[in-house]
């Protein structure tokens, strides 16, 4: 499904459509975007990635959004596998151009994304899942408050190595508390 355009104090999340996969293209043919994600991201065609996009929109279980910095799109979040009958979903993001990493864009990104899926969806958890040796993504989600619920022991291939894949949850309990 298309989500909602919303804004945070440095980023713009406009649904992401077709216009996106051009830009969505070209993060992805950075290695140092990509090396987390594991041997088995395969950079589509533009061709795919539309109609990746289209059938997305269409999705009642997922829910993808481009992420703009002074009016240029230099990442995507994405909330997928929303489960409606047991009340959760998964959360993943990427700032797909380097020189950006570390301006908080990916905390005021996700923070958008958290309050609007807790506050419109009757979601109880968000998970989120990182390669270990991803310090980037770590440091993200315990600074948004996930906590770990477990790892999958080599779940990740990268770098021409096996990775621990560490799986974060953040409740809609912890999430409130943190308002408070």
């Amino acid at each position: 499904m298309l989500g909602p355009e919303l804004a945070g104090k440095l980023v713009k999340l406009k649904p992401r459509t077709a216009d996106y996969a051009d830009c969505y293209l070209q993060h992805f043919l950075n290695p140092n975007v990509t090396k987390y994600l594991g041997s088995n991201k395969v950079v589509p065609t533009t061709e795919d990635e539309i109609s990746y996009l289209e059938d997305s929109a269409r999705s009642e279980n997922s829910i993808h959004w481009a992420i703009l910095f002074e009016g240029n799109c230099v990442g995507s979040i994405s909330i997928v596998s929303i489960d409606w009958t047991l009340r959760h979903c998964e959360a993943g993001l990427f700032i797909g151009e380097p020189r950006l990493w570390r301006k908080g864009l990916s905390s005021d990104a996700a923070a958008c994304v958290i309050e609007h899926i807790f506050s419109e969806y009757p979601m109880d958890f968000i998970r989120a899942s990182y390669s270990q040796g991803n310090d980037g993504s770590e440091s993200l989600l315990k600074s948004l408050a996930f906590e770990e619920t477990g790892r999958l022991k080599n779940g990740l291939f990268a770098e021409g190595k096996m990775h621990d894949q560490v799986i974060m949850q953040l409740s809609r309990k912890s999430w409130l508390n943190l308002l408070r």
